[in-house]
This record gives C-alpha cells, sequence and structure tokens, in this order.
C-alpha cells in the first residue's frame, strides 16, 4: 500500500496509525489487502483509495545507476544501534518498569518525547504514590483535554512544575476531581500561568460540607422519583442521572463517587 498526499511528520503519525487500524481490521475478518495507492485527507486523518497496482510492474521500478548497492557488516549494525538514542518501544518498557505506571500511559509518553523529559522531571519530585497519581492523571484528563484540542503535550503549556500542581491539587480533600479538569481546562484555553492561578481565578477550591450534601441529596430524591424506582428495578444509569442533579446543584463542589455513595445509602 502507498500513501500519498502526506506533507508533515505529524500526518506520517496519523495516516500510519489509520492505516494499521484498517489494515489490521480487514486482516482479522479474512479480507484482503489491496495492493493500491491511497490519499491522506489531512481533515479526516483518514487514508482513501484512489487507483489500484497489480503488480510491482504496476509502479515502474527501476535500478538507479547513481545508486549502487551497498553490503553492510553485522558487526556495523550493531555498532550503529548502540549509538542510537532511545526508541518509542524500549523507552515504553523502561517507564513502565521504573516508574511503576500503566502500559496505557507509557505508551502516550513514548511517542512524545518532550512530554516524556517532563514526566521524568516531575518524577524526581515526586514519590511512588504520587508517580502513579501522575500517570493516571496523565492517561485519563490530561490526554482527554489534550484531544479535544488536537494537541500533543509537548504542542501544550502543560509543564513539568504544571504536572507536579496536578498531582498536589489532587490529594487536596477540599478540591473534586470535576473541578480540577475545570481548572485544567482553564489553563489550557486562557492566559494563567499556573494551575494554582486558574483555580484561584476560577473560584474552584473549595468543597460542599457534609449538612449541605445531605440536604441537597435529600432534595434531588425528592424531586427525582422515578429515577430511584428506575434504579430499584436494576437500571444502573438512573443512578448517574441522581449523581448528575446533585453536582448541578452543587455546581461541581462536590466527589461524584461520594455522592454515589451517598446516596445509595439514601436510597
Amino acid at each position: 500500500v502507498e500513501v500519498k498526499n502526506i506533507n508533515s511528520f505529524k500526518n506520517v503519525f496519523h495516516a500510519l496509525n489509520y492505516e494499521i487500524v484498517r489494515q489490521k481490521t480487514l486482516f482479522e475478518r479474512n479480507l484482503p489487502i489491496a495492493r493500491e495507492t491511497r490519499h491522506f485527507d489531512e481533515n479526516t486523518k483518514s487514508t482513501i483509495s484512489l487507483r489500484k497496482k497489480e503488480s510491482a510492474m504496476d509502479y515502474r521500478y527501476m535500478p538507479e545507476p547513481d545508486l549502487p548497492i551497498i553490503t553492510i557488516e553485522k558487526s556495523k549494525v550493531k555498532e550503529l544501534k548502540k549509538q542510537m538514542p532511545e526508541l518509542p518501544k524500549e523507552k515504553r518498557k523502561r517507564l513502565k518498569k521504573q516508574y511503576k505506571i500503566s502500559l496505557q500511559t507509557s505508551t502516550i509518553l513514548s511517542l512524545d518525547k518532550k512530554a516524556c523529559n517532563e514526566f521524568e522531571k516531575a518524577c524526581e519530585k515526586l514519590n511512588g504514590n504520587e508517580i502513579k497519581k501522575l500517570g493516571d492523571l496523565t492517561a485519563t484528563i490530561v490526554k482527554k483535554q489534550l484531544n479535544y484540542r488536537d494537541l500533543q503535550l509537548s504542542d501544550s503549556k502543560i509543564n513539568a512544575n504544571i504536572l507536579i500542581e496536578l498531582v498536589k491539587a489532587s490529594k487536596n480533600e477540599n478540591l473534586s476531581q470535576k473541578n480540577l479538569e475545570k481548572a485544567l481546562i482553564a489553563l489550557l484555553d486562557n492566559n494563567y500561568l499556573s494551575l494554582q492561578e486558574a483555580l484561584e481565578q476560577e473560584s474552584l477550591m473549595g468543597k460542599t460540607g457534609e449538612s449541605e450534601l445531605q440536604e441537597v441529596i435529600k432534595n434531588v430524591l425528592k424531586e427525582n422519583e422515578k429515577a430511584i424506582k428506575d434504579y430499584k428495578h436494576g437500571e444502573k444509569k438512573a443512578l448517574n442521572f441522581l449523581v448528575g442533579q446533585c453536582l448541578k446543584k452543587l455546581k461541581g463542589k462536590a466527589d461524584a463517587i461520594e455522592l454515589e455513595k451517598l446516596l445509595k445509602k439514601k436510597i
């Protein structure tokens, strides 16, 4: 398969990713992978068939007289390998083993050199549990918000200091996970220089007290009797709906998991 109209290294990455998924799907369905030339569409990050090729002759291959055949000794290959920088596959394995992070997180980091460097800088100032938390945050809210903006971590303003701030903030009992993500969104979309500044300027600090939580839960249950009945009949989505209603009234200043536990007790 030949892919044309690729104008940047980033689009080489997108084209290869698309082709890997496309060809793997065809293989798993026992369908033939056609010899063809495909066009890369920059807008959809996908490839489109242009024309079929039946054999190598269709490509008009011919020897290049100015490029002689070169034979490289195996010893030379080994020597050159030792001089090469750490490749993504090796980096992925090392990160997973060294920092005890998930395969998903190590894969994300291994494909972005600058992101990996910032992650490792942050790890130098964090302990084991904090590094694991950083890995989780990187693979969830950080990746999610960067994907929304079609950014790599290295293209954003997120650096080692902000990653450390994320971890420290996540340990604050007065900050919900939802508001932590809101602070990250504000940081990415505005001129804030730090996560702490985003938290303060957006008034995201502060968690609802127990008495207010109970009062909100009481009102939500009173207003949504049908959802209670649905949940009791095995409809799990009904509980998610009730959690959402509570968070709406609390303006995000509560933890969804904690709300879920309290709602289950009341129902």
